[in-house]
């Protein structure tokens, strides 16, 4: 996350009983220290967590809250002074800057989208599904599953997200995309359709 050692990390569980959650080989001895964290998760809001790895272990050293539901993608901004993420189940899209200490500080925007799709089972309302920049660095591209639409937001230093019709991308009714990737020159984007099982050149 821009600072050495740290590992950003989004956490999402929906479980009833944490003592049922099975955690991956070499975590148990970490089951106390997690267990507060993954009881609140479970109540469905997701928390974006920066963990310390320097000794080869994790150790929560903060959290925020994302504002949304579903929580199911994050990406760091190319500076490594702002985190960006997805919320699928809520339809939106928030930001958050990292401190020189690798800890959360303000809250940068929150953008709640609009609209649906033609499939009631998956497009009944915003799914924002993944969220990356382009390679000018200056961009930021959400896919919204259940609204077909590829949202550019201009990226500028304060964090902030500003539209930028110019780049809106309008896919065909049920194409449902879930995520995209550039070309390193910028001349070319690819986008998945998750409903339509297509893949989409720009």
């Amino acid at each position: 996350v821009g600072v050495p050692g740290l590992v950003l990390a989004l956490l999402y569980l929906k479980v009833r009983d944490y003592d049922t959650v099975k955690l991956a080989p070499g975590l148990d001895a970490k089951r106390k220290s997690l267990g507060e964290t993954v009881k609140h998760i479970a109540r469905i809001m997701a928390r974006c967590l920066l963990y310390n790895a320097g000794d080869g272990g994790l150790s929560l050293i903060d959290r925020f809250e994302t504002g949304g539901s579903g929580t199911c993608h994050l990406t760091l901004s190319p500076d490594g002074r702002y985190v960006f993420a997805a919320n699928y189940s809520s339809g939106s899209l928030f930001g958050v800057e990292v401190d020189g200490q690798g800890r959360f500080g303000r809250q940068t925007t929150f953008i709640q989208h609009q609209g649906s799709g033609p499939y009631p089972k998956r497009q009944q309302g915003p799914h924002a599904h993944f969220v990356s920049f382009l390679p000018d660095g200056e961009h930021l591209l959400c896919c919204d599953l259940g609204i077909d639409r590829v949202l550019p937001r201009y990226h500028p230093a304060d964090g902030s997200l500003t539209p930028d019709k110019a780049l809106d991308i309008a896919l065909p009714a049920g194409e449902g995309p879930r995520h995209f990737a550039c070309t390193p020159d910028g001349r070319h984007l690819y986008i998945a359709g998750e409903l339509s099982s297509n893949v989409l050149h720009y």
